[in-house]
């Protein structure tokens, strides 16, 4: 499957985010567990974050194929956004090739251009699509404030930047 000094791309299950993978180099491997060093990704004291992640966790770096096109409906990778790739869901194309796509039922991101695009590993493809928060919608609109000055939502919660672009 993959071998020391592999490039691999790691799915996250840390709280804001949820459905990404980041980039990492296979450091060592046991028979459950991979440790990895993220190139995005910073420790403390300033060298690359190195984690032992299970190896269910680790799938391909997302690329993308030749004459790969995504289809409306279907799960693919949005990226590279805050330094890893997200599951998304295709909503729509446009007449000029873009694609608007949604992150788990709340944030939108439209004129999406196919190069940000790649298809999901078949282990997150596959998965439930991801839902809502509990009170739908509306919550996850009210949970994030625009900022029209940066072009940027502020989320809360995870104090993280989601970036929206403009049609």
């Amino acid at each position: 499957m993959f071998k020391l000094g592999d490039s691999v791309a790691v799915v996250s299950d840390m709280e804001g985010f949820e459905d990404s993978v980041a980039s990492a180099k296979v450091l060592s491997i046991t028979d459950t567990a991979v440790r990895v060093q993220y190139t995005c990704f910073q420790a403390d004291d300033g060298t690359n974050l190195q984690e032992d992640v299970p190896i269910s966790r680790i799938v391909t770096l997302p690329v993308k194929p030749r004459g790969y096109a995504p289809s409306v409906g279907e799960r693919v990778l949005f990226g590279p956004f805050k330094d890893c790739w997200w599951l998304v869901e295709v909503l729509h194309q446009d007449g000029a090739g873009k694609f608007s796509v949604e992150y788990r039922d709340a944030i939108r991101h439209s004129a999406v251009l196919p190069s940000r695009l790649r298809p999901a590993p078949a282990n997150m493809a596959d998965q439930q699509p991801p839902v809502a928060p509990p009170s739908g919608a509306e919550q996850a609109r009210d949970h994030y404030r625009l900022d029209p000055a940066r072009s940027a939502c502020t989320c809360e919660k995870e104090r993280a930047f989601i970036y929206v672009h403009h049609v």
